[in-house]
């Protein structure tokens, strides 16, 4: 008779255990979204515009208007590798070079800058 009583007792410790764990032992079923484990995105989102005109996506209907989307169409964003940013930046950096104004140029630009500030002013141009 004691047996009965013991094992009545383990099952019941169990599922008092089990039900103050219960988030983690669904987390075991159910793993969380990660990058590896995509989401199925809702078909719905409410976007709506802030005082600075910074246009916000959410879920929840809230204070925005509806926007319809492909959520089929969505991919992972892969970061950019740091040859490809290194290239990007050093042909940048030749391009600012090359459209910077050489020699003579140069002295042609700031005289005439100079001259259109001296007009401004209300001079004659004269140097």
């Amino acid at each position: 008779m004691r047996i009965p009583v013991v094992i009545l007792l383990v099952l019941a410790g169990c599922g008092y255990a089990g039900w103050q764990n219960r988030a983690s032992l669904l987390a075991l079923v159910n793993p969380p979204v990660s990058a590896g484990h995509l989401a199925e995105a809702p078909d719905v989102l409410y976007s709506w515009v802030d005082k600075e005109g910074v246009t916000h996506y959410e879920q929840n209907a809230g204070k925005g208007t509806r926007v319809s989307y492909d959520g089929g169409r969505i991919t992972r964003l892969e970061p950019i590798p740091p040859e490809v940013i290194a290239r990007t930046e050093a042909a940048a950096k030749a391009a600012a070079e090359a459209a910077k104004p050489k020699g003579s140029q140069m002295l042609h630009d700031l005289r005439n800058e100079l001259h259109r500030d001296q007009l401004r002013q209300g001079g004659n141009g004269d140097f």
